[in-house]
């Protein structure tokens, strides 16, 4: 990742957990949230000073993909502000240096290298070529490189020589341009076999306790072409009412052979009497969007009712308080 403002590229684990992630441990690297690497800028960890700066308001970092010259380097927009001497652009790519394990070296009391970069291009003269902010670089299979100047909006291809193949400007600003190769497209898959997801089933709940905990079920099948693989998924972010669970959550191969999958479900109604709610769970293909079938869900709770014997009881002392004032003051004078 480019750190614009530290003047440095880092390398991260992205495999940790976030647990892991905010300790020194775990990841494919075992480092857990650690810096595997950084470059650019070494005075920001105590390693250098200015004069050892390779790295002026970066854009863009990224690694050379496979099959193309420097395939595993990373290459950088390095644009150049503040730049000493005068402002000026280069794209610069980097061998970031590894142990025979294959793992980011930094040899203690020192920077991380490359003290020098693997290539560079410059222009000539140098400050003619300069983007004050964003901007990007690509390499090509051919081994030229594709430079954005984004905050002109002129794309230029060049060759490991710096000679400009050919340039083009956008009249706007671009952040970055990539190349996408001409291929002629795949010819569809013959016969291809497609799922189709359907649901049975409904879950209804009546005078069901505020809090109580109540179970249901509903089937999914496919019924699509025979051999066909249906992946599934239920989404239940429409309700907002309940707490619920369902098992199995999803599914993977299901075949219309396999007949139905029950999915068993619990709910635990809001605390709110005299409620009716109402909602629908939306089961999808994971694979096609548009293939999704929804089961509705209803749910009531019971109305709060006043016993008998509590009403006539009530009517029982106000009837005596309406007729007997004495027996009403005396009431008042105890409360007070």
């Amino acid at each position: 990742i480019s750190i614009h403002n530290f003047n440095e590229i880092w390398i991260i684990d992205h495999s940790t957990t976030t647990e892991e992630a905010a300790s020194h441990s775990g990841g494919n690297s075992g480092n857990g949230g650690d810096l595997l690497y950084r470059w650019g800028n070494p005075m920001t960890y105590d390693a250098g000073t200015t004069n050892d700066r390779k790295l002026f308001s970066q854009h863009d970092s990224s690694w050379i993909d496979e099959g193309c010259p420097g395939a595993g380097d990373l290459l950088i927009f390095n644009n150049g502000a503040n730049r000493p001497g005068s402002h000026y652009s280069t794209i610069d790519e980097v061998t970031p240096p590894v142990d025979e394990n294959g793992e980011y070296y930094l040899q203690p009391g020192t920077a991380y290298g490359p003290e020098t970069q693997t290539w560079m291009y410059v222009a000539n003269p140098p400050t003619s070529f300069y983007a004050s902010h964003i901007s990007g670089a690509w390499r090509l299979s051919s081994g030229n490189t594709l430079i954005t100047n984004g905050e002109s909006g002129k794309i230029f291809e060049v060759t490991p020589e710096g000679s400009t193949v050919w340039q083009y400007n956008s009249g706007g600003q671009v952040f970055k341009v990539v190349y996408i190769p001409p291929e002629a497209p795949e010819p569809p898959p013959q016969n291809e076999t497609t799922p189709d997801l359907d649901c049975s089933g409904s879950l209804s709940w009546t005078n069901i306790k505020p809090g109580a905990t109540v179970a249901g079920n509903f089937q999914i099948q496919n019924i699509g072409d025979n051999e066909s693989l249906l992946n599934w998924t239920i989404n239940a972010s429409s309700i907002s009412w309940g707490t619920w669970s369902f098992s199995p959550e999803s599914g993977t191969g299901l075949t219309p052979e396999d007949g139905f999958v029950t999915v068993l479900t619990t709910m635990t109604a809001p605390d709110e009497p005299d409620s009716d709610f109402e909602g629908f769970i939306r089961v999808e293909n994971i694979n096609d969007p548009t293939d999704y079938d929804i089961v509705s869900v209803t749910l009531s709770t019971p109305v709060q009712i006043i016993p008998p014997w509590f009403m006539f009881l009530q009517q029982f002392i106000t009837h005596i308080l309406q007729n007997h004032p004495l027996f009403e003051a005396l009431v008042n004078h105890f409360i007070s």
